[in-house]
């Protein structure tokens, strides 16, 4: 955040007033504190080439853009424990980067409000994405064990890949 580095991501939420930019720097140890990102905050998360793992949910009552502006697009979130690993009931943008994780668990992303899906790879052994709310997917590659989109409200597909090993991928 600005040229301040902070030692988790939530230290950084806290320091911003209303709008801000956390660039990740490097790929961290396992982070085991949650993250909530505020209803008056945005927060744009670069992961900048680098990976985020957590065993804690991270939840979106903001606004929230995750992005990688890493060349190669590595940058990954990834969870080995959380139940659901994104919790958004606020406006969530992912434009690019690797959503991941590797237990069964609930689904990958919850929500019951704003998401847009610009870019990016999901993938899990679970569910893909669930709940309701306002969801657009543009260009996204979801892969799952079970549903990719498991969703009630509005929903507007205008691309991407959807393949589910065991369920209906939509």
């Amino acid at each position: 955040l600005g040229d301040v580095e902070y030692n988790s991501l939530q230290k950084a939420i806290n320091a911003i007033e209303s709008e801000g930019t956390i660039m990740l720097i490097d790929s961290p140890n396992i982070q085991k504190v949650s993250v909530n990102i505020p209803k008056e905050k945005k927060v744009i998360f670069d992961l900048n080439g680098n990976i985020y793992l957590t065993n804690q949910t991270i939840t979106n009552n903001g606004t929230l853009i995750v992005k990688d502006s890493s060349e190669e697009k590595t940058g990954t979130i990834t969870s080995e424990s959380t139940p659901n690993l994104i919790v958004n009931s606020g406006t969530m943008t992912i434009e690019s980067g690797n959503i991941t994780k590797t237990n069964a668990t609930n689904s990958l992303i919850s929500t019951t409000s704003n998401l847009t899906l610009n870019g990016g790879n999901i993938t899990t052994p679970g569910k893909g994405i669930s709940g309701s709310g306002t969801v657009k997917i543009e260009d996204v590659n979801i892969t799952t064990t079970a549903e990719c989109l498991n969703l009630t409200g509005t929903t507007t597909i205008n691309g991407g890949t959807y393949n589910s090993e065991t369920s209906s991928a939509i």
